[in-house]
């Protein structure tokens, strides 16, 4: 169960992920155990924005779900992939905090900022 807050003064029938359908703009919608929150912050006037969908592929759901569990696994895989590629020995990492890291060190850093983010935020909406 969902609650939202909409503004008919911007009459749109639209908002968040697969929230539709009110006689207005939705600003926020929770579920009733706050574990989705989504928040209207603010709205922007985009002009010259060009998409290209030339460069996709399809695949199937369980296609789909390998290359997430895949992902989750081994997170920096397609950046040693490209190290390799362009012959990439080694290389060192600064961060905004002005810490620097060699390659190796900012590979498993990564690794487990990425995993335990997604263990702490695996929480799906869906459970298709």
């Amino acid at each position: 169960m969902y609650n939202a807050w909409f503004t008919n003064e911007i009459p749109i029938s639209e908002g968040p992920y697969k929230f539709s359908g009110l006689p207005g703009l939705i600003v926020k919608i929770e579920d009733t155990k706050k574990q989705h929150i989504w928040e209207l912050k603010g709205i922007e006037k985009f002009r010259n924005m060009k998409f290209s969908f030339s460069r996709f592929i399809t695949v199937t759901e369980m296609q789909y779900k390998k290359a997430v569990e895949n992902y989750i696994k081994d997170p920096m895989s397609k950046m040693r992939e490209l190290k390799q590629r362009y012959e990439i020995t080694s290389l060192t990492s600064n961060l905004p905090d002005e810490s620097s890291h060699s390659d190796i060190d900012y590979e498993k850093m990564r690794t487990k900022k990425i995993q335990d983010n997604y263990k702490e935020n695996n929480n799906f909406i869906q459970l298709d």
